[in-house]
């Protein structure tokens, strides 16, 4: 019996450490769990449930699945984890400069990817009223757009 306490413990540990916005996703498009289930080929809504739970975590597959079904990237669904794992790597550059010693090393595609956000972002504040973290995130996108914009009057490449 303790032994099961235990488990149930830990279990719901690693659920409350994995939350993710899967569930949220899913409702703004309007889908139940059975939909997405049928959409990802899955036989049944208890692995929708699993994952948005936190219980599981989505294979790289599932994970492309769902953007496309929700509209929306998976580093959003994700955004705690996201956040997470770029700290830890900036930390890591930051760290061991000595290994990487030419700081051009580090792709500029994180302003890419933001430009190619736009558009969702645009959705997401016609559609419905944003939580916080969408509120600063799309400021954050239309501050770099007005700064890129800039740099193009300007006659100057933003991507150097």
């Amino acid at each position: 019996m303790q032994i099961r306490s235990i488990i149930v413990k830990e279990m719901k540990t690693n659920i409350s450490k994995n939350r993710n916005d899967l569930r949220r996703a899913r409702l703004r498009c309007g889908l139940e769990q059975k939909q997405v289930a049928f959409l990802l080929n899955q036989r049944s809504a208890a692995e929708i449930s699993r994952y948005e739970t936190g219980f599981y975590l989505p294979s790289l597959k599932t994970l492309l699945k769902l953007e496309v079904i929700y509209h929306m990237p998976i580093r959003l669904m994700f955004q705690r984890l996201f956040e997470e794992c770029q700290v830890e790597v900036m930390e890591r550059k930051r760290e061991h400069t000595h290994i990487l010693s030419n700081s051009d090393w580090y792709p500029k595609w994180p302003v890419q990817l933001k430009e190619g956000e736009f558009c969702f972002y645009a959705n997401l504040l016609t559609n419905q009223i944003p939580t916080e973290p969408e509120l600063k995130t799309v400021s954050k996108h239309i501050l770099n757009l007005m700064n890129t914009t800039d740099s193009y009057k300007q006659g100057l490449d933003p991507y150097r």
